[in-house]
């Protein structure tokens, strides 16, 4: 670079030398040689003047280029430094990717740039110690002088304008580091039509952001500068590709800008990036972004079984029921069917189980109740049973007698059985089946009426083949005075 400003210099002075010898002979002839066209000579010598003028004015200007970049990392770099010197320094570097990939420009000389540096001097055989002393500052201005250039501030004063490779400005890679907002291209800097288009020609994309994450769902938004059309491209991969990933978008030219991405994956991470068309056709495209929709969400109820009303009494009963999944619940009972939950009395369970109980309290003797029992588990998801009936006894007082079982039966087949029994009055019905014995009744499965009758009948399902079972029978009159059989047996068909 100075050896070309050298013979700029002197390609100058010679022109002025010479133009000096030239200007000496009009003189004389003007003086000298009547014959001669004054008013040419006086035209000749007004263009020479002109070009005298031009002269200094290049004789100037070099002469500024030349303290410009004299003074360019005139001074030793380290880390810890900062300013407009180490700007110029990192702009240097940032022109080699191979030097500084990260090709950012803070001003302040940290590791990175250290590294850089180093490679600097790796790559032109100088001791490669991260620091720009003489030998380092001689070599990057011989090498990349062309990336500094001058720059006028707002009061006219030209200062040194750090040059950005041009590739950068577009580049994935950059845009992320910088937040996804293009730098601004300093004034010194004339870039390829191709990269210049892009970036003055393009709407600024920002405040890309995503909301509405469901399971399988998400909404993609952001804001341009200027009206364009919207387009995501999303990928459960990194990088996106542009050319193969999935896309949703709109053609509407707006600055706010909203997508809905449907049918994903739940619990999955996918990554996306936007993009946007002015009205001119110029696309800016956003640097990538990520996001994890929601694990799939329980939608299924529980399953409510087992439902039984025991201990009825005059005043009171204790509601039974099982469910296929850990739940809460709650009973609603009314004197009138069907049940209706949004005015019925209600007592709730409130810890949540697979086998829960209500006990309800209050109620009118010799009263007929109906009830329904409602269940909610984890995820909010509630089923509500079928309706069942009970009758509370006619008084708390006088009866002690619980009542007489006989006339046990059991009818049987493959995986059912049927038992049947009577009572010396109105009670209620209860089957306690096992496969060992003695029968548990706090542990063993059962079945249950709590219906008041003396003619009784339940079904056991769901039995294994060619099985022996146990049973023990239950019988509550209205008092609730209570009976309990003995253990009787009987063995499924094959």
């Amino acid at each position: 670079m100075e050896g070309k400003q050298k013979i700029k210099m002197k390609n100058i002075i010679l022109f002025v030398v010479t133009l000096g010898l030239l200007i000496s002979p009009v003189v004389t002839n003007v003086n000298s040689v009547k014959a001669v066209d004054v008013q040419s000579q006086i035209d000749l010598m007004a263009q020479l003047n002109l070009q005298i003028q031009a002269l200094k004015t290049q004789l100037g200007q070099l002469s500024v280029d030349q303290q410009t970049n004299i003074s360019v990392l005139a001074k030793n770099l380290g880390q810890g430094s900062s300013g407009d010197d180490v700007k110029i320094l990192q702009a240097i570097l940032a022109a080699d990717a191979s030097i500084y990939g990260e090709g950012l420009i803070t001003g302040y000389f940290g590791p990175a740039t250290a590294r850089a540096v180093a490679k600097f001097q790796a790559k032109y055989g100088i001791n490669a110690t991260g620091f720009v002393g003489p030998l380092t500052r001689a070599k990057i201005k011989a090498e990349f002088d062309d990336t500094v250039g001058l720059e006028a501030d707002a009061m006219g004063t030209k200062r040194p304008c750090v040059k950005i490779p041009p590739g950068h400005l577009i580049a994935p890679g950059w845009l992320r580091k910088h937040d996804g907002v293009r730098p601004i291209v300093p004034t010194c800097q004339k870039l390829p039509e191709g990269i210049s288009n892009k970036i003055e020609g393009s709407a600024v994309i920002s405040a890309v952001a995503t909301a509405n994450l469901t399971a399988g769902s998400a909404t993609i938004s952001w804001t341009t500068n200027e009206a364009a059309t919207s387009k995501v491209y999303y990928s459960a991969a990194t990088p996106v590709n542009l050319s193969t990933s999935l896309t949703v978008s709109d053609n509407a030219y707006v600055t706010a800008h909203s997508l809905n991405l449907v049918n994903l994956s739940a619990n999955t991470t996918y990554y996306f990036v936007v993009e946007s068309r002015d009205t001119d056709g110029n696309v800016s495209v956003s640097a990538e972004s990520s996001f994890m929709t929601n694990a799939t969400a329980d939608a299924t109820a529980p399953t409510i079984s087992g439902v039984a009303a025991s201990s009825i009494s005059a005043n009171g009963t204790t509601i039974n029921w099982t469910t296929n999944e850990s739940a809460t619940g709650k009973v609603y009972y009314s004197t009138t069917s069907p049940v209706d939950i949004n005015t019925a009395a209600s007592v709730s369970a409130n810890v949540s189980a697979t086998n829960q109980s209500a006990n309800l309290v209050g109620l009118s003797a010799n009263t007929t109740y109906y009830f329904v029992v409602q269940a909610r588990d984890a995820s909010g998801n509630t089923s509500v049973s079928a309706s069942y009936v009970f009758t509370t006894s006619a008084s708390t007082s006088g009866d002690t007698t619980p009542p007489t079982i006989s006339s046990v039966g059991v009818m049987v087949t493959v995986n059912a059985a049927v038992v049947t029994w009577i009572t010396n009055e109105s009670a209620t019905g209860k089957v306690y089946y096992s496969t060992t014995t003695p029968v548990n009744t706090a542990s063993a499965q059962f079945v249950a009426s709590a219906d008041l009758s003396v003619n009784h009948s339940l079904s056991l399902t769901g039995l294994s083949a060619n099985t022996t079972y146990y049973i023990v029978i239950e019988s509550k009159d209205g008092s609730n005075n209570a009976s309990m059989s003995t253990t009787y047996q009987f063995t499924t068909g094959s």
